[in-house]
């Protein structure tokens, strides 16, 4: 299993007088080095410690063990037809899928227990699809949510 923690934060646009100012308090950022580096400490070759950034290039088969969920203080609801996600600290909802299709088969499955090889099979067995385009399919709307701050790997020992 692949423990994922991503320290990097955003960054405003420089102030006028050239500094840049982070979104994060201090404490919180303090609070995220911790976390890393607990997880880099617990790193082993079977378990490696990663950055969400680097899902992006994991091997399929890597990438299959994956248990995906929706981050933590993430509010989801359902208008006219979409899934939103209410990211905390933001204000606007952002839509994810439509109420019906396959990409809303593969978000359902995202609760950090189930494999993104068990939703791709999940998907195959109800489109009809290929394993090799169910796969992908998830895949990509995985690491969509993952970019959209939305999902993340589980933390599971």
């Amino acid at each position: 299993m692949v423990r994922t923690v991503d320290i990097r934060t955003p960054v405003d646009e420089p102030s006028a007088d050239g500094t840049l100012r982070f979104r994060f308090t201090r404490r919180q950022l303090l609070s995220e080095a911790v976390t890393w580096l607990q997880v880099t400490a617990e790193a082993t070759p079977e378990r490696p410690a990663r950055r969400l950034g680097d899902l992006r290039t994991m091997a399929d088969a890597e990438l299959a063990s994956i248990r995906p969920r929706i981050v933590p203080g993430c509010a989801i609801t359902v208008d006219d037809g979409w899934v939103l996600a209410h990211p905390a600290g933001t204000g606007e909802p952002i839509p994810l899928t439509a109420t019906s299709g396959p990409s809303l088969t593969v978000f359902n499955a995202i609760n950090g227990m189930t494999t993104i090889a068990q939703i791709a099979r999940r998907v195959a067995t109800e489109t009809g699809w290929a394993d090799a385009e169910a796969f992908a399919f998830c895949r990509n709307t995985i690491l969509h949510l993952v970019g959209l701050r939305v999902c993340i790997p589980a933390d599971k020992d």
